[in-house]
């Protein structure tokens, strides 16, 4: 029974474990085992010494951590005008702009490659700047859909209250509706990350011939020159780094998630006069504190 006292249904505990033992043995077969099976045989303190005192690995490693994050940062700055546009505008074809976004991102590589390639002048063919802008192209729809649903959420109460009281629409952003959507957008921003530091199909197809990254290099080493221990070290490297970056966003999300008591639809256990009243309470102390907050950021020091 729920709190409402209606009967809810659910499954067994043990039901619900035991149809977790399919995919858990399947994915302990066939990927877990053979992977720790060969990390075992390839990994070696020759392998490791050999692969980390080279200078092209941490070549290697330095440009693939760069490009990664101009490619993230480059992605968020981009997308938040279309994710702003998504949450709070209903127009005809905003479905039809989503769903274009989301066909963009599922698209082969190589054929958004190709088009990346042809729309670019030739001065940016096989160039950094060309790498980055298919990894914009490619991602903006990840940040649109995980910025936006969150955005589409948040109440406009405090956003019109601050825009009363005088705060500017830069303001509004800044200081009222970034603080609530950035636990999304560290998350948008950590997805995005990964798929540029794992990168392989666009460095294959837009790079410059030459131009690896640690997922080219693994395949390289591992295919071309037959290096299995190098392979196997820059892919527990590579592993470590995203390891981190998964760590760092799941703390920064808990750091800056804000609790944001949205008021329940009407009909569900209060009146609209209960709700209008409650509603109007909360306008008036989050406009004092708006008000407050906006005349302190004024007359303190700028930062």
């Amino acid at each position: 029974m729920d709190r409402a006292g209606a009967r809810v249904n659910r499954l067994p505990r043990w039901f619900v474990a035991a149809l977790t033992v399919g995919p858990a043995t399947g994915l302990a077969v066939f990927f877990l085992w053979p992977f720790v099976t060969l990390l075992a045989e390839a990994l070696s303190g020759e392998a490791i010494s050999a692969t980390l005192g080279r200078d092209a690995t941490w070549d290697v490693v330095w440009f693939t951590t760069w490009q990664a994050v101009v490619s993230t940062v480059s992605t968020v700055l981009i997308a938040m005008a279309p994710a702003y546009v998504v949450a709070r505008f209903d127009f005809r074809t905003r479905r039809l702009l989503v769903g274009l976004l989301t066909a963009v991102f599922v698209l082969p590589t190589v054929v958004m490659g190709a088009a990346i390639l042809a729309l670019l002048p030739e001065s940016l063919d096989r160039t950094v700047f060309a790498i980055v802008a298919a990894h914009v192209v490619f991602n903006l729809a990840v940040v649109v859909r995980l910025v936006g649903a969150m955005w589409e959420h948040l109440p406009t109460d405090m956003e019109a209250a601050a825009a009363t009281l005088g705060a500017s629409r830069w303001q509004v952003f800044t200081q009222i509706s970034l603080p609530l959507i950035r636990p999304s957008v560290i998350a948008a921003a950590t997805v995005v990350f990964l798929f540029s530091f794992t990168s392989f199909g666009v460095i294959r197809v837009v790079g410059a011939t030459g131009t690896r990254t640690v997922e080219v290099e693994i395949w390289r080493r591992a295919t071309q020159l037959g290096d299995i221990g190098g392979a196997a070290v820059l892919t527990v490297l590579q592993l470590l780094v995203l390891g981190a970056g998964l760590a760092w966003s799941t703390t920064a999300q808990r750091r800056h998630s804000r609790a944001l008591g949205l008021t329940p639809e009407p009909g569900r256990g209060r009146t609209m006069a209960e709700i209008a009243a409650e509603r109007g309470q909360s306008v008036a102390a989050l406009g004092a504190a708006i008000e407050a907050a906006i005349a302190a950021h004024r007359d303190g020091p700028g930062e």
